[in-house]
Parts: structure tokens; C-alpha cells; sequence
């Protein structure tokens, strides 16, 4: 089974878009995916929750989780559907929701000597 990975480009410090690749299987027609995230609250003990089911949209290879709180992680598990029923869940993957880092400011050299340079 494919991960589910994290298309960084597309996400937010609130938001994931969770990306997977296409499952090709010879022997099961696969019709689409279903994504699961871990959930828990002050009142649940914590489970795994389906938070998008594409059980009829096998090109749909994409899902963008909305309203996370930044700086925290979360846990995804993806697996396929074909006319049978449910597949197999991939390993699980933890992603953090943050924003990607900002361009580095050019280095400048503050002091220097015949030995040494301080940056």
C-alpha cells in the first residue's frame, strides 16, 4: 500500500493537503481510497476516524484537511476500496501542521581576521 505523504506547497499552518499515489493492483480493480486521521479529545480515548472516502473517485489522489491547530501533530492512514470492500491500511504516517520555513537571510560577515571570520 501506498503512504499518504503531504504536498507542502498546498498546505497551511491550519491546513494539510494529504497526497498519495494511484495503487495499481493486477488482480483488483481499485475504485478509490479512503483517509482516515487519528482523533482524540478530553473525552475519547482516541481513534482513527475517516475523514474523506472516495469509494467511487479512484482519480481523486488528494484531500486537504481543514481546521488544525498549528504546531500540533496528526496521524493519517490511507487504503483502497475496490467492488469487494475495504483494503488493507497503509503503515501510519505523523505529519506536523506548520507552515514551511522562510528564505534564509544572506549571510553577512560581522568580523574578520587573518584566521578567522565571524558570521
Amino acid at each position: 500500500m501506498n503512504f499518504p505523504k503531504v504536498d507542502w506547497s498546498q498546505s497551511t499552518e491550519t491546513s494539510l493537503k494529504i497526497v498519495w499515489d494511484e495503487l495499481i493492483d493486477p488482480d483488483s480493480n481499485i475504485n478509490g481510497y479512503s483517509l482516515e486521521m487519528y482523533y482524540s479529545s478530553e473525552y475519547t480515548s482516541g481513534e482513527f476516524v475517516e475523514i474523506y472516502n472516495g469509494r467511487y473517485n479512484k482519480e481523486q489522489l488528494a484531500f486537504t484537511v481543514k481546521g488544525l491547530t498549528t504546531g500540533v501533530y496528526y496521524q493519517f492512514r490511507l487504503r483502497a476500496i475496490n467492488y469487494n470492500g475495504y483494503g488493507v491500511y497503509s503503515d501510519i504516517k505523523e505529519f506536523y501542521a506548520c507552515s514551511s520555513p522562510s528564505q534564509f537571510a544572506k549571510p553577512w560577515i560581522i568580523s574578520q581576521s587573518e584566521t578567522q571570520i565571524l558570521i
